[in-house]
């Protein structure tokens, strides 16, 4: 019994010292989050939604981490679609400004798949932009 107890306090004692895994996950959740973070303002949405996927997976008890995860997520997919939209205003201003000179010109974007298309992608930067603003709600709580 006296052996035992020494080596218990040791453990303890190591234990105590060391990071818990929810520590080290949260550690190594940041640094996926910064960059994520980076990714997103370099306009690489994929790679910076990427990010967060493996977060989800790699890091399951970055708790603080990963509720970040879902307001960066949020926004990638909110200025994703809005990018997406203002890349289509553009195609069809350019489209215009070549039927002016050339009304013979093929169509690259018909009018109704235009009008489709702004209307799913303004849908879409509405549906993020509520959402947003909801997780950051439940996110302050």
């Amino acid at each position: 019994m006296k052996k035992i107890l020494p080596i218990l306090a040791a453990v303890v004692c190591m234990a105590s010292c060391s990071p818990s895994q929810r520590e080290i996950d949260e550690r190594e959740g940041a640094r996926v989050l910064a960059d994520a973070r980076k990714e997103w303002k370099a306009n690489h949405f994929d790679a910076a939604r990427d990010s967060i996927m493996s977060l989800r997976k790699n890091h399951p008890l970055a708790i603080e981490a990963r509720k970040q995860g879902i307001l960066l997520l949020d926004s990638i997919e909110l200025y994703a679609a809005a990018d997406s939209l203002r890349v289509l205003n553009e195609r069809a201003q350019h489209q215009n400004a070549l039927l002016l000179d050339n009304p013979n010109a093929p169509l690259e974007l018909d009018s109704a798949t235009y009008v489709d298309e702004h209307e799913r992608l303004d849908v879409k930067v509405q549906f993020f932009e509520r959402k947003l603003k909801e997780d950051q709600k439940k996110n302050v709580k």
